[in-house]
């Protein structure tokens, strides 16, 4: 965490600033072996990048991220640290990002609520010198997700939009933040802002188009100036509701606000309101990096990633080959096994001879061999190994009551329930395997209000699902109970 210092300027009004930006179409280089750039891998306190850049560019990359987090860290509401090192994939250029994201997106971040149990951004490398506003964006979504790992579209978009704003005079040590980015106000003078009540309806990519990002960066910036006690209690507000209830926040948190007068006040605010720009003095801290070169399978592994998070019902075909080249690779068997809903026990325990040290290893260990003494091994050396890894978050399944059911009269409950759940595994021909999560949401009397599982598979999913909702609590233990080894 850096020393910050901080002042205010108040400036005029929003619509004062104005610029255009354009796009390119997406082309993928061929891998290493076939005359395609080397990748290499960049190691620091809270990232590991594997890029397909020069090392010049990636060592900038890597100092820049370190130099950000520190500020967006800093300065923001969260100020809670992570153990978790992001996981980086930085592509040498615009058009190779394009080729993996939908085309309205130039970069992308997800929590650690996923496979590798760890926060995940893909950018450009060109983002240093064309727009540093994107790798900032990607790191306040990666800050925000450690605080609030389920948060609405509008309010994750628009938070990461007004970090975007802040700008770096680090000869000098001088930060600034909420200064209107030209073409922000041009998105807003040319399209006007989406209306409430339809931001709030949006939580898929097909809705989010400029306007919606202009608009959302609009709303929290308002909200920032002009209600910030009110948007601190949202976002407490926001850590403690499951997903499925936020919707409702806002009524509550902003009763005065409702869409139609949220319209109004913001179109005036937008066009007459103040600015408040906040100005810092950063001590920053630096440590550089360790470096390695990636082998092929490692490229293709990172491409499959890639398109598997955005399309997790299909083997992406950097997959497969990946496996061909090294079939005991961590990441291309996490990816495949997660995909297929099984992995052969011979096959996860090769994996580990092949990679002892890394825990995800010994999870796939525990998936194949679910329900047997051999799991419950897996998970003690799986749980052990993760004090000495940065890179991921601690799942469920190492929480002190989840390794000893005394410490939680919840997990006896459902420890009786696994006969069950295996039932439901065998039924629908399911193997449980990669990442898993389980999530009990318990009233104050025990009984189940909501259960949601992640396991791979919708059938599965469904008939685990009703045996949790038919479980009944110890009373006096009321709120979300998860289990597993991260949620998706």
């Amino acid at each position: 965490m850096p020393k910050v210092w901080q002042r205010v300027l108040v400036v005029g009004s929003l619509l004062v600033w104005f610029i255009a930006c354009g796009s390119t179409p997406p082309a993928i280089p061929p891998p290493p072996s076939q005359g395609g750039p080397a990748w290499h891998e960049l190691t620091s306190k809270h990232f590991t990048v594997w890029t397909d850049s020069s090392p010049e560019q990636a060592l900038a990359l890597v100092r820049k991220m370190e130099r950000l987090r520190q500020v967006v860290l800093g300065v923001s509401f969260f100020q809670r640290e992570s153990p978790a090192r992001s996981f980086v994939i930085a592509f040498r250029n615009m058009e190779e990002v394009r080729a993996y994201v939908p085309s309205q997106f130039i970069a992308h971040a997800w929590s650690a609520r996923n496979l590798l149990a760890q926060p995940v951004i893909v950018l450009s490398v060109s983002s240093l010198e064309d727009d540093l506003r994107i790798v900032t964006h990607e790191l306040t979504h990666v800050i925000a997700f450690n605080v609030i790992p389920d948060q609405p579209r509008w309010f994750s978009e628009g938070l990461a939009g007004y970090f975007e704003t802040i700008r770096l005079d680090e000869d000098n040590g001088k930060v600034t933040a909420g200064r209107p980015l030209d073409f922000r106000v041009q998105q807003i003078r040319a399209n006007g802002l989406t209306p409430t009540a339809s931001l709030f309806a949006c939580e898929e990519a097909v809705c989010m188009d400029d306007r919606f990002y202009a608009t959302t960066w609009a709303l929290v910036t308002y909200l920032i100036n002009e209600h910030p006690a009110d948007l601190t209690r949202y976002l407490q507000r926001l850590v403690e509701t499951p997903k499925d209830e936020q919707s409702k926040l806002w009524a509550e948190v902003f009763p005065s606000l409702p869409p139609a007068t949220m319209d109004r006040e913001l179109a005036k605010w937008a066009a007459y309101g103040k600015i408040k720009i906040n100005e810092y003095n950063v001590v920053f801290q630096d440590a550089p990096p360790t470096s390695r070169t990636l082998v092929e399978a490692d490229v293709l592994a990172a491409r499959g990633l890639l398109v598997y998070l955005f399309a997790p019902k299909v083997v992406p075909a950097e997959v497969t080959q990946a496996l061909a080249l090294d079939s005991s690779g961590v990441l291309q068997n996490l990816i495949h096994a997660a995909v297929t809903g099984s992995i052969d026990a011979d096959k996860a325990s090769s994996i580990t001879a092949a990679h002892p040290d890394d825990w995800r290893a010994w999870m796939l260990v525990s998936r194949a061999t679910w329900g047997s003494k051999d799991s419950r091994d897996a998970l003690a050396k799986m749980c052990s190994l993760l004090p000495t890894n940065p890179a991921a978050v601690p799942p469920e399944a190492c929480s002190p009551a989840a390794l000893d059911p005394s410490k939680d009269p919840r997990r006896v409950v459902f420890t009786a329930a696994v006969p069950q759940i295996n039932a439901c595994f065998a039924k629908h021909k399911h193997q449980p395997s990669g990442a898993m999560s389980l999530e009990i949401d318990i009233s104050d009397l025990g009984a189940v209000k909501s259960a949601r599982a992640t396991v791979g598979s919708p059938e599965v999913n469904g008939c685990i699902e009703g045996v949790l909702r038919a479980l009944t609590f110890p009373p006096k233990y009321p709120g979300v109970f998860r289990v597993g080894s991260s949620a998706k």
